[in-house]
């Protein structure tokens, strides 16, 4: 083998680790980001849902806006669970939806990915305490949110990142083909 050869292909080498490191990383933010945004909209959701609570003749009362649903909606068509719980008391949404641990007692709000009615979920919790008649009721309002959607940006977004990486490789191939070259040019004189 040439020393031309294994210059290139040493360089190829190089090009190619550079084009798996950067997919990786771009990969990697791209799941971050979209599961980030999916939190974000969740706690929105759950604490639109538990700011429309109230106290009404010594018992907790709930409207459920239909805002709080609309903007999980408008991410994906991803399926979205609900409970809302008064005490002991289920108030609305589905009985048997896990309820993420507290996580963070400092939190405002908190998450857990789990599995429900066989889908994979992300969940956001907002705990409160509301005054009913003299009585202080702990609430929970809990959202969760199927992840096709994340799934589906974070793929989207991993493949452009695979082909940019795979452009990127060709091309740093044919430039280090072009200045090996180069550089052996005055050995071939």
């Amino acid at each position: 083998m040439s020393i031309r050869q294994r210059l290139i292909l040493l360089l190829a080498g190089v090009a190619a680790l550079l084009s798996l490191l950067s997919w990786s990383m771009v990969s990697q933010l791209a799941r971050q980001a979209a599961s980030r945004t999916q939190d974000n909209v969740l706690a929105a959701s759950a604490t639109s849902i538990a700011e429309t609570l109230r106290s009404e003749q010594g018992e907790v009362r709930l409207e459920l806006p239909y805002s709080a649903f609309t903007m999980l909606g408008a991410i994906s068509e991803d399926r979205v669970f609900y409970r809302v719980t008064a005490g002991e008391a289920l108030l609305t949404g589905y009985a048997d939806l896990p309820v993420p641990d507290r996580g963070d007692p400092g939190a405002r709000v908190s998450f857990d990915t789990g599995r429900y009615l066989d889908f994979d979920i992300r969940m956001a919790s907002v705990r409160r305490v509301v005054l009913a008649g003299d009585e202080a009721v702990p609430v929970v309002v809990t959202v969760a949110q199927t992840l096709n959607g994340v799934d589906a940006i974070s793929g989207q977004l991993s493949r452009l990142a695979a082909s940019l990486s795979l452009a990127f490789f060709v091309v740093a191939v044919g430039l280090s083909a072009v200045a090996v070259g180069t550089s052996l040019k005055p050995l071939n004189d």
